[in-house]
């Protein structure tokens, strides 16, 4: 978490809210944190902003879990960089249920409001 630049009172809040991290092998967060700057083009302050709102996400499956729901937004059409702005708002939404995001997203597509989305 350190080689993303967040500062020790920034740590301290992830360990806080999400203690069991101090338990994961380190080798095991990096493809997450890879992930989301390489497929999504986050800069390390982004990544820290996500993790600090939502720790857990660095427990979620990368396979099973967070490419899909990368992949459901995609199919909306949202660009990656509106991709991002949702998870700097809400970093949880890539922990709802794949039939949870599907009806906010069906939800707000019918009320053509699908583009002005926070989730």
């Amino acid at each position: 978490l350190k080689d993303l630049g967040m500062d020790d009172s920034e740590v301290a809040e992830v360990i806080a809210s999400h203690p069991r991290l101090l338990s994961y092998d380190q080798e095991n967060l990096k493809p997450i944190v890879q992930w989301l700057k390489d497929d999504l083009g986050m800069i390390d302050s982004q990544v820290v902003t996500v993790i600090v709102q939502s720790p857990t996400l660095l427990r979620y499956s990368l396979e099973e879990n967070l490419k899909p729901k990368l992949r459901m937004l995609r199919e909306q059409d949202f660009a990656d960089s509106q991709i991002v702005n949702i998870l700097l708002r809400n970093p949880k939404v890539l922990g709802y249920s794949s039939k949870r995001l599907a009806a906010r997203m069906a939800f707000l597509e019918s009320q053509g409001l699908l583009t002005e989305v926070s989730l």
